[in-house]
């Protein structure tokens, strides 16, 4: 039997993960940290270093008895009957096993500045055991005196919430913090090599030969595989810039609203074409529309030299099986070096809302999804998705619905 929460302090625990956090991001393959987008790597070692607070399942408890030679002093007689020298008598032994759901490693932490009792317990592989014996076996007394036990696991694990919830709340930020840092550093000094008039000498990976402090943890969490090629930087459409081609995309539609009766008998092509001078005048006649690229005829095309940096697809609003044959058909035109897109709904339908939220759905459906994009303040919803043929690389995507008056 152990003492419970009284090993390690939590927060000495807590800033050792998180210089074995810190020490993982660095040791990390750096052409894997390039090539991975940085919330999978957040997910990843998030997932990996969170602690998730024990949660005793007292439903499941079951309990064994057997015969035992138990602590005389538990005679309330006062040792009557023990022989000359004994301090134990025969009595019964009563077994409590507990299941949790959990860290079991977080039993044995001490939290910050508690002083009960601390519970005494036997670990197994997902029961906490806890042992009651008595000479004169009474229901009530074996009943009270688990109770009590399971009462201060329960108060512990309470005091224990406020540290671990913050503690879990820092690792996205810290996470993201180190991997930003070290992908700064391999760009600037890629940058640095790329200027240099000698060539780069190609070497084998030296193995390190630091070992971190050994830190009780949960199965890794294995990233998506990449190839194995060098990462090279690539020129990317800034957000800042794709979240202008929507405002764009934006303010047309409500020239649409305001002037219904000029866009009310207009087809898709039209409308389309509306969009494209919008584009053209704001992009120095860069956009162009029915333009081949990768597999398909896509809808609207920007360019920007031999790049493509914007594709949208247009399409009337004509229920959630076509909606996702439109995402379907937008992610046949991506090509590997497209990263943003839109998806243009045209609605006539009077329940305008119902149609957002059908979008929302269809998109969170898709195989293909991964995350949301906060879009707050912004027009329909902005999504991640996995490109078709690589599923390291994703995809921004702005879904986009315009009500077309009728």
């Amino acid at each position: 039997m152990d003492i419970l929460f009284s090993s390690t302090a939590l927060r000495d625990v807590q800033e050792q993960l998180k210089g074995q956090l810190r020490f993982e991001i660095e040791q990390l393959d750096k052409h894997k940290l390039l090539k991975l987008s940085t919330a999978d790597l957040i997910q990843s070692f998030v997932v990996r270093f969170s602690q998730q607070l024990p949660k005793i399942r007292e439903e499941k408890i079951t309990h064994d008895v057997d015969e035992a030679r138990v602590d005389a002093r538990l005679d309330p007689s006062g040792f009557v009957g023990v022989e000359r020298g004994a301090t134990t008598r025969p009595g019964s032994r009563y077994t409590f096993f507990v299941p949790f759901d959990g860290d079991s490693e977080l039993f044995w932490f001490a939290p910050n500045l508690y002083g009960p009792t601390k519970p005494v317990a036997r670990m197994e592989t997902g029961h906490l055991v806890f042992i009651v014996d008595t000479i004169n076996p009474d229901p009530q007394q074996v009943q009270n005196q688990i109770d009590r036990e399971l009462r201060s696991v329960q108060d512990w694990l309470l005091h224990m919430e406020p540290e671990v919830n913050r503690f879990n709340a820092e690792l996205p930020g810290l996470a993201q913090q180190h991997i930003e840092a070290r992908r700064e550093r391999l760009l600037r000094a890629a940058g640095v090599a790329s200027q240099l008039r000698f060539p780069l000498r190609h070497r084998a990976e030296k193995a390190t030969t630091f070992s971190a402090p050994e830190v009780r943890r949960k199965p890794r969490i294995e990233l998506p595989a990449v190839a194995p090629d060098p990462f090279r930087p690539e020129p990317t459409l800034a957000t800042e810039d794709f979240e202008f081609i929507i405002d764009v995309t934006q303010r047309m539609a409500l020239v649409m609203e305001r002037s219904p009766s000029a866009f009310s008998a207009m087809d898709e092509e039209t409308l389309r074409m509306m969009f494209l001078v919008q584009f053209n005048g704001q992009f120095e006649a860069q956009a162009s529309g029915e333009t081949f690229n990768f597999q398909g005829k896509t809808d609207i095309l920007i360019r920007s030299g031999e790049r493509n940096v914007f594709i949208a697809e247009c399409k009337f609003w004509s229920g959630p099986e076509k909606f996702r044959a439109t995402v379907d058909q937008l992610l046949g035109y991506l090509s590997w070096r497209d990263a943003k897109a839109a998806l243009i709904m045209f609605s006539t339908n009077k329940d305008f809302s119902a149609v957002l939220g059908k979008m929302r759905e269809t998109l969170e459906s898709h195989p293909n999804f991964k995350r949301h994009m906060d879009a707050t303040g912004r027009p329909g919803h902005r999504v991640v998705l996995r490109h078709r043929d690589d599923p390291v690389r994703e995809v921004l995507v702005a879904a986009l619905a315009f009500h077309i008056p009728t």
